[in-house]
């Protein structure tokens, strides 16, 4: 049976202690009895457990707010600690103006299952709330080493008994193809040999631009038989009626249509010969000597990373030792193909703009990614103008690139490079980012050029209203395949649920673009539909599930349409709950059933169901933000 909501344990205080508590993964099903079940990675615990059960996932969504501002106190806490008389920041400074450790865990993407946030907050969520219920042992079934020592090391100091099941006591023998400098020497061969196959032909223009675009090759559209760069929608067009010179810098991201760089290097061939302006692929013109250059700054963040380990102060965070998951989970950003892969972006970024004529201005798409950082390096080191971050896409809660927090009192504390200007792309971004130190000296609101064309009355057949029939639903997959398979399972359950209570439901299921094929095992009733436009299936069911990843949320807010979303378990919730610009979360099968058959009995009603657009993102399709702000830059309309 299903496990129901009388069983869990929330949040709050036991009235009596528990004596023991089982921690286990969605890989590893519980195979001991404990008093209590703690799921490490998932809402909900297998259908045929029928004992107490508590989630973490869901503890994390309760108490996030507190979680993060922790968390990043602490990461900024450890970039002030005190190396040799000098902050930790300051002590890895590998250009000047660019402290590496801005490259390492304030720079990591959060969402990943091995990120140092993700395993952090999973033990500070742990803990609170083990403290809260009188827990007083601890029978471990994670196949980490690092959180199991930070847990064992919380239940020595606080008196608790601990134990690891026999999975975990085997010592496995690590094989040299596994190591980090493997790794490394391996990303950095695949990068050459795709730059030597590479055509010859790209080269940094010689003619004279006056304005740099910097962007992913990706998210192309279609326009007048020819493919053109898609994040920017007219803004192209803007800067051309101003005059302006634009050359294009693309950074390659492997995609199946351009599995190697020399597919990019033909991409960027059509574009410049559609638009006739001048684009380049940064990781392909770089020549061996410059790529020589990133192992010799390689072998340097090695030896960085002795100055990480040996460090005498180590902050606690909420009096937990987590100094063990810092290391661990920096190993790649410090040893690894991520450290490699750090230095090649230095000196890709270096070799290309020091080569093309000075730029007065620069714009680029702002995450604050570490490439980001080697990009504005270079720009400032080889002399060029202003340059503008643009925030381009929606801010994710728990996207912890965007809080980082420079050291106080350090020397050189200004080692984390700044844009001159900070573009974001509407309220939400500015409400998000109130206390954001990465962005630029001036900040400033535009239109979202990514959302200018969502919803619009040629894209979207708009029938609400008119729908007849069973509820419909619409589930709009992840690219990542386990959160895929996450909502699959939900959606499996949901109709099952249905079926139980004799009602009838539609289920539309739509793959994501770039992850068409997962080999997901869907019940015959749903249809699967690729073809549909989104903003079209939205409209016409009564109800969109999604999960927190994709764009297709942001779309879902600007319509204005009824949606649930599955929050991801396996890695950290992204927006606190309760949040308006956001569907309401849906983790229970049975919720998400009475949301669907309450959404198809409201089909005549025109209420509100989510955040008006205007409060989320300008979508002006003048853009008189934007042209307001190329005035500040200097870039004059011509008359």
């Amino acid at each position: 049976m299903i496990s129901t909501e009388r069983q869990r344990l929330t949040s709050g205080t036991a009235t009596t202690p528990m004596t023991q508590v089982l921690l286990v993964t969605s890989d590893n099903p519980p195979t001991t009895t404990a008093d209590v079940l703690v799921l490490w990675d998932a809402w909900r615990p297998p259908n045929d457990y029928a004992g107490p059960w508590v989630s973490l996932p869901a503890e994390i969504q309760h108490h996030q707010v507190e979680f993060r501002d922790r968390y990043t106190s602490w990461l900024a806490e450890v970039a002030a600690t005190s190396v040799g008389g000098a902050t930790l920041a300051d002590r890895l400074i590998i250009r000047p103006g660019l402290s590496y450790w801005w490259l390492t865990a304030p720079a990591e993407f959060t969402y990943a299952q091995t990120s140092l946030a993700d395993a952090i907050v999973r033990v500070m969520a742990f803990v609170d709330w083990a403290e809260r219920q009188g827990v007083t042992s601890v029978t471990s079934a994670l196949t980490g080493a690092e959180p199991n020592g930070t847990i064992a090391d919380w239940c020595r100091r606080s008196r608790r008994a601990f134990d690891l099941l026999n999975t975990e006591r085997r010592r496995q023998k690590t094989r040299f193809s596994g190591t980090p400098l493997f790794a490394a020497l391996r990303r950095w061969a695949l990068s050459w040999r795709d730059a030597r196959d590479a055509p010859r032909a790209i080269q940094p223009s010689s003619a004279r631009s006056t304005v740099l675009v910097v962007d992913y090759l990706a998210h192309l559209r279609q326009d007048r038989g020819a493919q053109r760069p898609g994040y920017w929608a007219t803004l192209p067009e803007l800067l051309r009626g101003r005059d302006a010179a634009v050359g294009w810098l693309h950074v390659y991201v492997p995609t199946p249509s351009t599995p190697t760089t020399g597919d990019a290097v033909k991409l960027t061939q059509q574009l410049e010969m559609a638009d006739g302006e001048p684009h380049a692929v940064v990781q392909a013109s770089a020549p061996l000597r410059v790529r020589l250059g990133a192992v010799r700054d390689y072998l340097r963040v090695r030896r960085m990373r002795r100055i990480l380990c040996r460090s005498e102060h180590r902050p606690l965070l909420a009096g937990l030792d987590v100094w063990r998951l810092l290391v661990d989970r920096t190993t790649n950003s410090f040893l690894g193909s991520e450290a490699m892969d750090n230095c090649l972006w230095l000196r890709y970024f270096d070799h290309h703009l020091s080569r093309i004529p000075r730029q007065d201005v620069g714009i680029y798409l702002q995450e604050n990614q570490p490439w980001e950082f080697a990009l504005l390096e270079a720009w400032r080191s080889n002399g060029h103008g202003t340059i503008v971050g643009v925030q381009h896409t929606t801010v994710r809660y728990w996207d912890l690139r965007y809080v980082k927090q420079t050291p106080p009192g350090g020397l050189r504390s200004s080692a984390m490079p700044r844009p001159d200007v900070s573009l974001l792309n509407g309220p939400a971004a500015s409400r998000a980012l109130q206390t954001a130190e990465p962005l630029g000296g001036r900040v400033t609101e535009v239109e979202a050029l990514r959302f200018l064309a969502a919803g619009n009355a040629h894209e979207v057949t708009q029938i609400a209203g008119e729908a007849t029939g069973p509820p419909r639903l619409l589930v709009v997959a992840e690219y990542d395949p386990d959160y895929a398979r996450d909502i699959a399972q939900l959606v499996n359950e949901t109709l099952e649920g249905a079926s139980r209570r004799r009602e009838r439901i539609d289920v539309i299921w739509r793959h994501h673009p770039a992850a068409p094929e997962m080999g997901l095992v869907l019940p015959r009733v749903v249809r699967v539909d690729a073809n549909t436009p989104l903003g079209t299936l939205m409209r016409e069911c009564d109800m969109t599930l999604l999960g927190e990843f994709s764009s297709a949320l942001a779309e879902a807010r600007i319509l204005g349409v009824r949606s649930a979303v599955l929050p991801p378990a396996r890695t950290l919730a992204t927006e606190p709950s309760g949040n308006q610009e956001r569907g309401d979360a849906a983790t229970d099968p049975g919720t998400l059933l009475d949301r669907l058959l309450d959404a198809a009995r409201r089909r005549t009603t025109h209420e509100t169901v989510s955040a008006p657009a205007n409060t989320l993102f300008h979508r002006d399709p003048h853009l008189p933000q934007w042209q307001r702000e190329l005035d500040a830059l200097g870039l004059v309309e011509r008359r």
